[in-house]
């Protein structure tokens, strides 16, 4: 019984609320001022063009509005926080899509504009270029004016405001020089404000509604399915809402010649009744003018004290020097920065010369304060910007950049400078040590390459307005790369550090030492009267260097090799100086090193020869002039070929063959053996393959590698590049070092052959017995073959001392378990005697001289034993 109660009751209830409320959704609707689009009455309500279609659609929706008035700015954050879900007009934009959901249906299409105060002041953006320009906060016309003069490189000083009524108020009182708003608000109040558009029009937009991101998919479908209707019905709301507010702001208002006769209507009745009271309150209108006068300077003198007090605050408050002097110079005022900066007290600095006092005393310092009043005098519209080391009361010097400002009085006469300066020590300090770092070794902190150039060209014109010896030593410490592979660069470093130190001693403060690179180092020496002078300065050099030097608890003997050049009779520039004193010094090395040499015409004629030589291989090496000769290896117990060894031949343009002897030096020298020597190895690698392919048998081509390509970090990743596009078997290819760059003691070198053989290439010392080989050493090496040198073969049988040296390298590599190949084997009785003590392989001219391709091809097809 009580349930039945319960639920005729509810149904009762439910009976009394109108069914359409049961439908009605609340919706809270954003609006900003914005005519004819959006408009806030005065008394809360809200209209507008947007506004009317959306009422219209809510009644159709069964929707229920409420409004919240605001800015633009603060309806797009009420948006943005979900405190609002539309906001009643927003112009597309795809950054504002990302931040919103915005209807697809457009309302209508709007534009920028900007105004001005009066008709020709602005036609196009540049004339915006400094002015001041009224904008809205957060509307899309400000963003899309501020990209667009940025193209331009114009740049306004922007006012923003927070509607386009107040950036009308502004334009209308003159506070700004131009401002922006949207086309309708435009058209419709323009004359109202006295304001008028100018030819800058930009940025069109459409105008559509905004609502809260990913919540209002309902209100967004409803809107555009209606506002879809609506436009396409002539009768609906949409086009009558168009017609009352875009047609009214069209009309332009009221003609210009009924106001014209309503001011001169008011003037009339004004002067009328000013002249009808005029007797009657003269004498109450002459005191009221003479209290205005009182009260206006009052104010006036109210708002100079109140200006300068913010000015003082202002200049007292800043990070800066601020002073001010008068034409002699004399500091008149200072702010509290200056006195704290300078460490002085307000009299120790008010009063006072600026020279001697910030600045110190020097010969210019004077003169160069006299030049500034003077420029500033004769053109007072430049700011004059200079730097200056300025003293502080501690002694203490830091540099000041000031920009300088000429101040004159009522009747445009000069009373002074104000400088505002800031501190630009550290920069100054970073200046100067990059200065230092241009022009001075890092490792010595001697002169550098770029120094020792200035100062040769100084002493060049020297000797031109007083002629003398001018001469330049480059020396050269000898075997420096050993001690530096042997000990680690570290030590290396250290012995240069000593070695510059030691020059330096004995040489006077006039001279000029410099380190050009690595160990090459240079002095030049001022007053020298004569050649022979320099050769006494020389050997002063070369006997401080007997004594030995100390690294890391070692001792250290060295030598050096000097070169002498003296200009202009070696050289009449610093280039071809420093070329011919290097190519002498090098003689002098050449010459068994710890010596000087002097520049001479016949080493001059050998540079010009092996300059010449250096070009010739250059176009070489383009035009495909070098060829490869292939001479056998030939195996002792069958006679048959088992190897080759790769040779280099350089045919010249007039087709004669040029021997190695007379070219390959030259390649060292200049470099070119690197580029030369891949192209000997990927050439060796392809015939090889070739051969092995077409007789199918293995063998091993020996290629000769060079120190400078051995040295080059990517020799292992280069050799196994070339096996792969060869298609050559590691195995069957053999590298041939000399020995003197295998016994540099250094990790570098043996960790390049251990690479290398983990590839399963085999590795020969080539021309062993020649170098300086250590046992001991000679088992660290992963290498699997010794060639006896020609020169220890040539004499062998006859030679007891070359058939001794020869059966003991053989003795030893048969106990290191390494192969033998002899070398430079011509006769039948060095074949026998080497036969006798089981050396394994030979090469020579017994067998075969050096053949090309064609005929080596030949030699292998014939397949008969040899010799």
């Amino acid at each position: 019984m009580h349930y039945r109660l319960l639920i005729i009751t509810i149904l009762v209830v439910l009976g009394l609320i109108p069914f359409t409320a049961l439908g009605e959704r609340d919706v809270r609707v954003g609006v900003y001022d914005n005519p004819p689009l959006s408009i806030v009455n005065a008394d809360g309500t809200v209209s507008g063009l947007n506004v009317d279609i959306l009422k219209e659609i809510a009644v159709k929706e069964k929707w229920r509005l409420s409004f919240v008035t605001g800015t633009l700015e603060e309806g797009l954050k009420h948006l943005s926080d979900g405190d609002i879900d539309i906001l009643a007009s927003l112009a597309y934009s795809p950054e504002r899509a990302e931040r919103f959901d915005i209807s697809t249906v457009t309302i209508v299409v709007n534009w920028g504009q900007v105004y001005a105060a009066r008709e020709g002041m602005l036609q196009s953006f540049l004339d915006l270029d400094g002015k001041r320009v009224a904008v809205v906060k957060g509307n899309i016309q400000y963003s899309g004016l501020k990209e667009l003069l940025r193209d331009f490189g114009v740049s306004p000083r922007y006012v923003e405001v927070d509607s386009f009524k107040r950036v009308f108020e502004l334009l209308q009182k003159k506070q700004v020089d131009a401002g922006v708003v949207g086309r309708f608000f435009g058209m419709l109040n323009d004359e109202r404000y006295g304001v008028v558009a100018t030819p800058i029009v930009f940025n069109p937009i459409e105008l559509r509604y905004g609502f809260h991101k990913g919540v209002n998919a309902d209100l967004i479908s409803a809107i555009d399915q209606d506002l879809t209707a609506m436009k396409a019905d002539r009768n609906s709301i949409y086009h009558k809402a168009l017609e009352q507010y875009l047609q009214v702001a069209a009309k332009g208002g009221m003609p210009r010649w009924v106001k014209w006769l309503i001011g001169i209507a008011g003037g009339l009745f004004a002067v009328f009744f000013a002249l009808s009271g005029l007797l009657r309150r003269e004498v109450q209108r002459r005191t009221e003018d003479l209290q205005k006068e009182c009260e206006v300077r009052l104010r006036t003198e109210d708002a100079l004290a109140a200006s300068e007090q913010k000015y003082r605050e202002l200049v007292e408050s800043a990070n800066s020097i601020i002073l001010k002097l008068d034409t002699g110079g004399v500091i008149t005022f200072a702010n509290d920065f200056a006195e704290e900066f300078f460490q002085l007290d307000t009299e120790e600095i008010i009063g006072r010369h600026i020279v001697g006092t910030l600045l110190p005393e020097t010969e210019s310092s004077g003169r160069d304060l006299a030049e500034m009043l003077a420029t500033i005098m004769t053109h007072p519209e430049r700011h004059l910007i200079n730097e200056n080391e300025c003293v502080r009361k501690d002694g203490s010097r830091l540099w000041v950049s000031w920009a300088n400002r000429p101040l004159f009085d009522d009747n445009g006469t000069l009373i002074g400078i104000l400088s505002v300066g800031q501190d630009i020590t550290d920069r100054r300090l970073y200046e100067q040590q990059l200065v230092y770092q241009a022009n001075h070794d890092l490792l010595t902190g001697l002169p550098n390459r770029n120094l020792l150039a200035d100062r040769l060209q100084q002493a060049m014109a020297m000797y031109d307005r007083h002629p003398c010896f001018l001469g330049l030593i480059l020396l050269d410490i000898d075997n420096f790369k050993v001690i530096n592979d042997t000990l680690g660069h570290g030590a290396g470093d250290l012995l240069l550090i000593a070695f510059a130190d030691r020059l330096h001693t004995m040489l006077r403060k006039s001279d000029t030492l410099a380190r050009l690179s690595g160990d090459e180092f240079v002095i030049l020496p001022a007053d020298l009267q004569e050649s022979q002078a320099a050769a006494v300065l020389a050997e002063k050099v070369l006997s401080a260097m007997a004594a030995p030097f100390r690294v890391n608890d070692r001792e250290l003997y060295v030598t050096v090799s000097i070169g002498i050049v003296g200009y202009p009779a070696d050289g009449d520039n610093i280039e071809l100086l420093l070329q011919h004193a290097e190519a002498t010094m090098y003689e002098a090395k050449r010459d068994g090193k710890n010596a000087f040499r002097f520049f001479t015409g016949e080493l001059n004629q050998q540079m010009h020869d092996r300059l010449s030589l250096e070009t010739k291989l250059h176009r070489a090496l383009e035009q495909e002039e070098f060829l490869l000769h292939y001479q056998p290896q030939v195996d002792l117990q069958s006679n048959t070929i088992t190897g080759m060894e790769a040779l280099i031949r350089w045919k010249g343009s007039d087709g004669v063959i040029i021997p190695p002897g007379d070219f390959i030096p030259a390649l060292e020298e200049s470099g070119l053996i690197v580029p030369v020597g891949e192209w000997v190895l990927e050439t060796a690698c392809k015939q090889a393959k070739q051969w092995i392919d077409e007789m199918e048998k293995p063998f091993i081509m020996s290629v000769n590698i060079s120190a400078r390509q051995f040295q080059r970090s990517e020799i292992v990743t280069l050799v196994a590049e070339i096996l792969q596009e060869t298609g050559l078997p590691a195995e069957c290819l053999r590298l041939e070092l000399t020995e003197s760059l295998l016994m540099i003691d250094s990790e570098t070198a043996l960790d390049k052959l251990h690479q290398l053989k983990h590839l399963g290439v085999s590795l020969s010392i080539d021309d062993f017995g020649t170098g300086y080989s250590s046992l001991s050493y000679l088992k660290k090496l992963p290498i699997s073959e010794l060639k006896i040198d020609r020169a220890f073969v040539t004499n062998i049988p006859s030679d007891s001392s070359d058939t001794v040296l020869v059966n003991t390298i053989i003795s030893m590599a048969q106990c290191l378990n390494l192969h033998v190949v002899a070398e430079g084997v011509e006769t039948e009785e060095q074949r026998t005697f080497l036969a006798q003590q089981q050396c394994p392989t030979y090469q020579g001219f017994l067998f075969s001289r050096p053949l090309p391709v064609e005929q080596f091809t030949t030699l292998l097809k014939e397949n008969q034993p040899l010799g």
